[in-house]
């Protein structure tokens, strides 16, 4: 099976464990693990998804750039994911605050930064609404 495949079916897998969740109300007992878990999931699925298209891109091209910096701060947030699923599901603590908020503090403006170059490298100015020619 290729690696395209097994990843939509890991994302329809998921898709399917999110909607029984929401579907079956799960008692809150049982919910706040499994949903931290799946964010945790999404998270990495998401650092995953960036990595190998950085690393697809030959390193002459600009976009390789972009997408290094959006897996950077993508990692952040997967970490700061993580850290909330372990210190609330594993540990039992109030994760708020933690270690997690870290991570997010610090991975939104490296995902800003690589959205911005991304900008840059297309073009793309707030104010035209679209590419430039």
């Amino acid at each position: 099976m290729s690696l395209t495949k097994k990843w939509t079916w890991a994302a329809i897998a998921f898709f399917m464990a999110s909607l029984a969740v929401f579907m079956f109300r799960l008692p809150q007992a049982a919910r706040i693990p499994i949903t931290d878990a799946m964010f945790a999931l999404v998270a990495l699925f998401a650092t995953v998804a960036a990595f190998i298209t950085m690393r697809s891109l030959s390193s002459n091209d600009p976009n390789k750039t972009v997408w290094a910096v959006l897996t950077v701060g993508l990692a952040l947030w997967a970490l700061g994911e993580t850290s909330w699923f372990i210190i609330e599901a594993v540990l039992g603590l109030d994760p708020y605050p933690s270690v997690a908020d870290l991570f997010w503090v610090l991975g939104y403006p490296v995902i800003f930064v690589g959205l911005v170059l991304g900008m840059k490298i297309l073009h793309v100015s707030p104010s035209s609404g679209g590419a430039r020619s």
